[in-house]
C-alpha cells in the first residue's frame, strides 16, 4: 500500500462534468494505492492497518480518501509505465470504500468516487506532503 498525504486548507472534488462530489476544509488529502500483493493477509486486517496509520498522520482533521492506482506505476528503461502490480476493482473497491467507512467511525472522511474521471482542485497550505509505503 502506498499512502500520498498532504495537508490542505481546502479541497474540492468534482465530476469531470462538473458535478460536486464532496469537499473538505482544514484537513489531508489521502491519496490510496493499492497492489496485488497487498491482500497476502485478511481485507479487514488491512482495512484496520490502513486506517491505524492514517489515523495517526492526520490527527483529528478532516480527511478527503482519493483512490489512485497509478501510484503503484513501475518504470522500465524510459518505457512506458506498468500498472500491472495494481490491484484491479475487485480488490481496490471493497478496501477503499471500506477504509472510508472505518476512518468515518472516528473523523470526518469524504473521498472521490472510485474509478471515476474527476476533478481535484485543492489549496495546500503548506509543503507538507509525504509519500508513505505501509
Amino acid at each position: 500500500m502506498i499512502f500520498v498525504v498532504q495537508n490542505v486548507e481546502r479541497c474540492v472534488v468534482t465530476m469531470a462534468s462538473g458535478e460536486a462530489v464532496s469537499e473538505i476544509e482544514d484537513g489531508f488529502v489521502v491519496y490510496v494505492g493499492l497492489e496485488v500483493k497487498d491482500v497476502s493477509e485478511s481485507e479487514e486486517n488491512n482495512i484496520n492497518k490502513a486506517a491505524e496509520f492514517i489515523m495517526e498522520k492526520t490527527g483529528k482533521k478532516n480527511v478527503m480518501l482519493l483512490s489512485q492506482f497509478t501510484l503503484m506505476a513501475k518504470f522500465k528503461r524510459h518505457k512506458k509505465p506498468s500498472f500491472h502490480s495494481a490491484a484491479g476493482k475487485e480488490i481496490s473497491n471493497p478496501f477503499f470504500y471500506g477504509l472510508k467507512k472505518r476512518l468515518n467511525e472516528f473523523k470526518k472522511t469524504e473521498s472521490g468516487v472510485f474509478r471515476e474521471h474527476l476533478k481535484i482542485r485543492c489549496i495546500s497550505t503548506s509543503l507538507k506532503t509525504a509519500a508513505y509505503n505501509l
